[in-house]
């Protein structure tokens, strides 16, 4: 195992975690399975435009796998963390493997038709995982890689409140990596062509508040910090808080107070060979 699969498991491990990631991450909107199958399918060659297999890479609890069920004969979703693989939905066409992004031997070279990982691209060795990427891909198979920052909510005052713990409190656990998404992948070097790219997709959720201290809870900075700090009830403290912002009183329950928040998604797409 490499240091890099170390850093994932130890970033996405533990039951608790897999299940508040499966429950409370958002699903990817509909227009970036329609970005991605409008590039798939425009071929400027004679080659037919094979919808044979699709593998999501880093695919984590399925958020970014199960929409490529309708749109591909068969799907692979691959993860290095089994806690999240194991809630992967079933689906007929749907299978999962344990496997690194930067070794898919599971896969034969050049049987691959389209290649996605989803808000995974800051974790994964760059250079290992583009080479595999490009051994697996059919000639002009797509790659697509795509992904969302850090949300944000509709009332100023709760999300100037969640800048500041995620900044000054958190702020350590956030790793430089990050900043590969904040960049919207435009510092990344491709090994692809024909590259196009999307960068204000709009994401958007109503949800609870306890149902967004469940998201909150699924992110790795989190993760960390209560695994240094295990008595800590920072958590408790930050939901109290956004309760007291949001207008809910000491007899309104955080599963009763509703927010709205959302996110900016960007893609980018590319085609092998």
């Amino acid at each position: 195992m490499t240091e890099n699969d170390k850093l994932l498991q130890s970033l996405h491990t533990g039951k608790k975690f897999a299940t508040k990631y499966a429950a409370y991450r958002p699903s990817y909107p509909q227009e970036v399975y329609d970005h991605i199958m409008s590039y798939h399918l425009e071929r400027h060659d004679s080659l037919p435009c094979d919808q044979q297999l699709a593998v999501d890479v880093c695919c984590g609890s399925g958020q970014s796998t199960l929409p490529l069920t309708k749109y591909f004969g068969k799907v692979v979703g691959s993860d290095v963390s089994v806690d999240l693989i194991s809630k992967v939905p079933a689906a007929q066409n749907l299978t999962t493997a344990v496997a690194a992004a930067e070794d898919l031997r599971f896969l034969e070279s050049g049987t691959v038709d389209l290649v996605t990982i989803a808000t995974s691209l800051q974790w994964v060795n760059l250079d290992k995982f583009f080479s595999e990427v490009r051994r697996v891909l059919k000639p002009d198979g797509t790659f697509a890689a795509y992904s969302y920052w850090f949300d944000q909510l509709d009332n100023v005052e709760a999300d100037t409140y969640l800048k500041h713990m995620r900044n000054k409190v958190f702020g350590k656990y956030l790793t430089s990596r990050m900043d590969i998404m904040k960049n919207k992948y435009t510092t990344i070097k491709l090994p692809f062509r024909q590259i196009q790219r999307f960068d204000n997709i709009e994401m958007t959720a109503n949800m609870t508040l306890k149902e967004y201290m469940g998201y909150i809870e699924s992110f790795h900075y989190i993760n960390f910090y209560l695994r240094e700090f295990p008595d800590s009830q920072i958590l408790e403290e930050m939901e109290t808080s956004l309760a007291s912002i949001l207008g809910g009183g000491a007899s309104v329950g955080s599963g009763d107070i509703q927010l709205s928040t959302k996110w900016n998604v960007f893609m980018v797409l590319g085609r092998n060979g």
